[in-house]
């Protein structure tokens, strides 16, 4: 169930990451969807420097929140340029109607604290969690 567009109003989400833009029905009265938001995170692969970092441009689907994990997307680095090991190639985005390199939030539960960070902001901090370490046991690439 999307969320309602009152949720995003006041969220420190906006505050913590100004580039986020959310996208709703109805221009914006009714409710999101999902959002855009730029993370910094590693370049990451086999035999680049940890300190490489990187801007992920992330599109969240955030359409089965706060019941299932967003699925998420970057939009901005082509498939033969991400390293990162927990980045898929790239699988539709039916919202955006293509398909982008599809982050793995398969940890995520792992992350989160269930009873203090099931909203937003901390789905946020989890995926830039993400973005900077990789997980090497299981790999998307």
């Amino acid at each position: 169930m999307p969320l309602p567009i009152e949720e995003f109003q006041d969220d420190e989400a906006r505050i913590t990451f100004p580039s986020i833009l959310i996208l709703a029905d109805d221009n914006m009265l009714g409710n999101v969807f999902g959002f855009f938001i730029d993370l910094e995170g590693i370049k990451g692969g086999k035999g680049i420097p940890a300190g490489d970092k990187i801007i992920y441009r992330c599109y969240m689907d955030i359409t089965a929140f706060p019941d299932n994990n967003p699925e998420i997307w970057i939009t901005n680095i082509s498939d033969r340029e991400i390293k990162h090991i927990n980045i898929y190639h790239p699988h539709p985005c039916p919202r955006l109607g293509q398909s982008y390199p599809k982050v793995c939030t398969g940890t995520l539960d792992s992350i989160i604290d269930k009873k203090e960070k099931r909203n937003l902001f901390g789905i946020i901090i989890s995926i830039k969690t993400i973005l900077n370490r990789q997980n090497f046991e299981d790999p998307a690439r």
